[in-house]
């Protein structure tokens, strides 16, 4: 029969090596994410805004047709002007639960960039529906204030 502290250790043990893996997969799926969103953003800067529409989740099309994204698009480029400079990578986290979607597998990545009238801060979601690639779910543009999600 084991010891009475024998067994506390072996599950400290057991939770920590679960921690790891975890860890581990979160640090991937963030990984993949962000190649996904680089990609994405950079049809953004190129002008394409039909292609990020059609490569972009089933649950962001829903909830945009594809002429009004491109218009808002637009519209932030008139307001904000164009990108200066290289957007900069703030961070990105990975959770299963966000406010007012599905549960699933999420990464909320953001970015820095300075554009010709403002510095923002981009903020991309993306989701994996079904082991499937990254897809960007949810695009926002705010004013950069200091202030990260993160």
């Amino acid at each position: 029969m084991p010891t009475p502290i024998a067994v506390p250790l072996a599950y400290l043990a057991l939770l920590l090596l679960l921690g790891c893996q975890a860890t581990e997969q979160t640090d991937r799926y963030e990984a993949q994410a962000r190649t996904a969103a680089d990609a994405w953003l950079a049809l953004i800067d190129a002008g394409q805004y039909d292609s990020t529409w059609s490569i972009a989740s089933a649950y962001f099309r829903a909830a945009m047709p594809q002429d009004q994204w491109v218009a808002t698009l637009r519209n932030v480029d008139t307001q904000l002007g164009t990108p200066t400079e290289a957007r900069g990578f703030l961070a990105a986290r990975y959770t299963n639960a966000l406010p007012n979607v599905p549960e699933g597998d999420y990464v909320v990545s953001q970015y820095r960039v300075r554009r010709t009238e403002a510095t923002v801060i981009e903020t991309v979601i993306l989701m994996r529906k079904d082991g499937a690639s990254w897809q960007v779910a949810g695009y926002f543009v705010r004013p950069d204030e200091g202030v990260s999600l993160f």
